[in-house]
C-alpha cells in the first residue's frame, strides 16, 4: 500500500472519529438539556399539569423525556461499535473479505 492510500485510509478513519464525536456531543447537550427543562424549567407547566385532571399528559412527558436518550443511546452505541470496529461484521473490510470469500468458492466449485 503506497502513502498516498494509507493516507487517505487515516484521514478517513480520522472523519470517522470526528462524526462520532459530534454525535456524542450532540446526545450528551440535548439530553442534559431536556433533563434540565424537565426538572427546572417546565415546572410551572408540569404543575399546571397536575393541578388539572389530565396527569396522562404528565406520564406522556415522562415517558419521552426519559425514554429519549435510552433509545438515542443505543443508536449511539451501534455508532461507537460501527466507528472503533468493536464488532468485525460491521467494518469496512468485511465487505471486502465476503467478497474475495465467495469468489474463493467460485473457484473451488469450477475445479
Amino acid at each position: 500500500m503506497d502513502l498516498d492510500a494509507k493516507r487517505a485510509r487515516a484521514i478517513e478513519k480520522v472523519n470517522k472519529i470526528k462524526k462520532f464525536h459530534n454525535h456524542l456531543r450532540a446526545y450528551l447537550v440535548v439530553n442534559i438539556g431536556i433533563l434540565f427543562l424537565r426538572f427546572t424549567g417546565l415546572g410551572f407547566v408540569i404543575n399546571g399539569i397536575e393541578n388539572t385532571s389530565d396527569s396522562n399528559f404528565l406520564r406522556w412527558i415522562d415517558w419521552n423525556v426519559f425514554g429519549l436518550p435510552v433509545v438515542w443511546g443505543i443508536f449511539l452505541v451501534f455508532h461507537a461499535a460501527r466507528t472503533f470496529n468493536w464488532i468485525p461484521f460491521l467494518d469496512d473490510k468485511w465487505e471486502e473479505r465476503k467478497i474475495k470469500e465467495f469468489m474463493e468458492q467460485d473457484e473451488k466449485k469450477k475445479f
